[in-house]
């Protein structure tokens, strides 16, 4: 049989079933300075969505973005309109970036960490902002806390999703406990950040 004219196709598997293609890599695995991570991934009838992760936009080491550089279901043809996911947050991010950098020396792991972290953060940004959420999230924490709230806050607003935070949304000058139960019953959902100092907290249980 001549297989000379049988033109070669990628054959999609469950060990890459988002076809994930590495573009780029600056940095990553020496953990020091600044570091991006550029690939693509399809979904549904759209190829080649294309996303960064970097930790470009500061100086700290902890600090970095997901960004959203290409994606046509969300209007993204350039860097200047794309979509970007702030964490902030370093106790999350000290763990990610151990497993995310853990991962480099082996495609197979790499694109299976992708797949199971920052593809979905996608996929669901993508589904939601298609149906234009409409509840709004109140953000219940004791103040030691605050740090993992603002991750909270910049993943729901990624997504579509408007929230209320006391240091951002609270009203100068007003009573406390009265404007948290105004602005709770303001909000679609309350999310508490629950732990021992929570539980012990007037203004928390109030």
């Amino acid at each position: 049989m001549d297989l000379s004219a049988v033109q070669p196709r990628t054959v999609q598997t469950s060990l890459n079933k988002y076809n994930i293609t590495i573009i780029e890599n600056h940095g990553l695995n020496s953990r020091t300075g600044f570091w991006w991570l550029r690939f693509t991934f399809d979904h549904g009838l759209e190829k080649g969505i294309e996303v960064r992760l970097t930790n470009f936009k500061y100086s700290d080491r902890y600090d970095w973005t997901l960004e959203v550089i290409k994606c046509s279901y969300l209007g993204i043809e350039s860097d200047k309109q794309m979509a970007s996911f702030d964490m902030i947050d370093e106790f999350i991010n000290v763990e990610e970036l151990r497993q995310l950098t853990d991962s480099v020396g082996s495609t197979e792991k790499l694109h299976s960490y992708l797949e199971l972290n920052f593809v979905p953060l996608v996929t669901k940004k993508i589904k939601y902002t298609k149906f234009i959420p409409q509840f709004r999230f109140f953000l219940s924490h004791e103040s030691k806390d605050k740090p993992f709230m603002r991750t909270f806050v910049n993943g729901f607003k990624f997504l579509g999703y408007d929230t209320w935070l006391d240091e951002v949304n609270m009203p100068m000058g007003s009573n406390l406990q009265a404007a948290l139960k105004a602005s709770i019953d303001e909000c679609d959902c309350l999310i508490a950040w629950l732990n021992d100092e929570y539980m012990q907290s007037d203004y928390c249980k109030a």
